[in-house]
């Protein structure tokens, strides 16, 4: 964890410290992911305190997300290390660049998942069926118009979450 050194406010803390940070790692990378999670003990949403997030000035919610930063750095005790480049390395490349069009696909903030059907068993199917990688690949590249082929793919993915023996 980056210590917040003689900062007085999470600004200067952002200015002083994190910013550059993520500067100096962005020097011999191409990508850099920030990935965190805080698991409330209720597990209910009207059980979370959000008084200290209120009231919202921000016209743009991508300038929330120091806030949020903040916010996640202060959750909890315990800190667990979760290796991404390790998780991205035992994927593969294809694998890896194709994940946040599955989790689009299959639910996420943005997108409903499928009815009855959970992302572990998305996986899965996933797995089964590892044609639709490509297609996947293909919607990652954010193309004006779908490629040949991947629609069926999408539609043969989809037919086989529901039901695995489908021919």
């Amino acid at each position: 964890m980056l210590k917040p050194g003689g900062s007085r406010t999470f600004q200067e803390y952002s200015t002083a410290v994190f910013i550059p940070y993520i500067e100096s790692q962005l020097e011999y990378r191409s990508r850099l992911d920030l990935v965190w999670d805080c698991y409330l003990k209720s597990g209910s949403l009207e059980a979370t305190d959000t008084a200290n997030l209120a009231p919202c000035n921000h016209e743009e919610a991508d300038t929330r997300m120091m806030v949020h930063a903040a916010d996640a750095l202060e959750c909890g005790k315990n800190r667990r290390y979760i290796a991404a480049h390790q998780i991205a390395k035992a994927l593969g490349p294809e694998k890896s660049r194709a994940l946040p069009v599955f989790h689009a696909i299959t639910g996420c903030d943005t997108a409903s998942a499928f009815a009855g059907h959970s992302k572990k068993a998305a996986w899965a199917t996933w797995n089964a069926f590892p044609e639709v990688t490509t297609a996947f690949l293909s919607l990652a590249s954010t193309p004006s118009e779908l490629p040949d082929g991947v629609l069926s793919t999408l539609e043969r993915f989809i037919v086989l979450l529901y039901d695995r023996t489908s021919t």
